[in-house]
């Protein structure tokens, strides 16, 4: 999604408020003290125009605690 229009900004602004920025790169259950080779696979880029590169996010069966808050800010975009 390129930022182009003030409902982007404030995608961006939502962004901010559920704190995306807190999220770890990546989030497995291996953190948890087991393996699943089976099940939902996730990944995020981030693309900034001043950047260097993307910020990337993925996780295997674990997600961060507010990717449900995440997951309705981006229906509300379809």
């Amino acid at each position: 999604m390129e930022i182009k229009s003030y409902r982007d900004k404030a995608f961006l602004d939502e962004l901010k408020e559920i704190k995306i920025g807190e999220w770890r790169n990546s989030y497995t259950t291996e953190r948890f003290g087991y393996t699943i080779y089976d099940g939902t696979q996730w990944e995020l880029e981030i693309y900034y125009c001043n950047a260097k590169g993307p910020i990337r996010f993925s996780g295997s069966n674990s997600y961060p605690y507010n990717f449900n808050k995440f997951l309705e800010l981006l229906k509300e975009v379809e």
